[in-house]
This record gives structure tokens, C-alpha cells and sequence, in this order.
């Protein structure tokens, strides 16, 4: 249980964060999903477009804040990768094989587990 309890204010970091960048560039007039390594690219290549494909210029400030972001958000998706594969580790064998089925079916991802912790997986299977 220590690593859901652990796990689920990463989760919520990583929601602020994107929270944060979205709403920084609502201030200019764009909106649209801000994926951590594809939006840095952009950002960095200074290719940063509005939802309808035009150009936005940024200000200095705004794209350096934007980037710091951007960082914190890739550190705090690997914190939250290294969590959830510690937390997979820890369970027993028969636990991670029905994972293994569930997160091959379709629509079900992999990070539903680590917020439910270990009883709700082996009650759901």
C-alpha cells in the first residue's frame, strides 16, 4: 500500500503540471493537449502552434517558464514509472500474471492498479 499512497500525489503532480502549462498558453488564445516530450520538442524548436495550426509566438519569459515545466513534468512521469514498476515488482507472481491479462485488454492501461492498491486488483480478477 505504500507505494499507491506514494503514487497518487505523482499523479496528481503530473495532472498540475500539464494543468499549468494549458493554462499558460490559454492567455494567448490556444488550447490543446500538452504531452510532456512532444510539447518540449516543439517548444524548444520554438514550433509551439495554436489548435488551428498557426504559429504562436511566445514571449522569453512565457517559453523559459513552459520549459522549466516541462522538465518537472518528465521528473515527476519518471518518478511515477519507477513507482509503479517497484510497485509491480512487489506483488506476488500470481497478482502480476493477472495484471499482465487485464492490461491487454483494450481500454484498460496500466496505472488503474497502482491507485486501487493490491486488494482491489486480486478482488477484481
Amino acid at each position: 500500500m505504500m507505494a499507491a499512497a506514494i503514487g497518487q500525489p505523482c499523479m496528481k503532480e503530473v495532472l498540475q503540471h500539464r494543468d499549468r502549462m494549458r493554462k499558460l498558453l490559454v492567455t494567448l488564445g490556444c488550447w490543446g493537449e500538452v504531452d510532456s516530450r512532444k510539447f518540449a520538442a516543439r517548444l524548444a524548436r520554438g514550433d509551439v502552434r495554436c489548435h488551428d495550426g498557426t504559429p504562436l509566438p511566445l514571449p522569453l519569459e512565457l517559453q523559459q517558464r513552459l520549459l522549466r515545466e516541462c522538465e518537472r513534468l518528465a521528473l515527476v512521469e519518471q518518478q511515477l514509472a519507477t513507482l509503479e514498476k517497484e510497485r509491480l515488482e512487489s506483488l506476488p507472481e500470481s497478482a502480476r500474471e493477472r495484471i499482465d491479462r487485464l492490461t491487454r485488454l483494450s481500454g484498460i492501461g496500466g496505472r488503474w492498479w497502482l491507485a486501487a492498491g493490491t486488494g482491489a486488483v486480486l478482488a477484481a480478477v
